[in-house]
């Protein structure tokens, strides 16, 4: 594949990959909430943590990017994201 087309597929899957894990956490909270006995509105700090993290962390990616490189800081997103 070229790298021209595969630089795209690989940002696009990535953003897939986000998109997809803040809709699969506010869909699951309810059967979350359900397996650990508590209220769905009480794990409503869970999400609000989540959102506060992103947030943060996304303007401090871009200086990261910036001072480090575009491609070592994407990389290591994906990392962490995986793990």
């Amino acid at each position: 594949m070229q790298k021209e087309r595969l630089i795209p597929l690989i940002v696009a899957c990535a953003l897939f990959m986000e998109n997809m894990d803040s809709t699969v956490i506010a869909t699951s909270l309810p059967a979350i909430a359900a397996d650990i006995g508590t209220s769905p509105l009480t794990l409503k700090l869970a999400i609000t943590s989540y959102l506060l993290s992103l947030a943060v962390f996304i303007p401090a990616s871009g200086w990261t990017a910036d001072r480090f490189g575009a491609r070592a800081v994407f990389s290591i997103a994906i990392g962490v994201f995986m793990v």
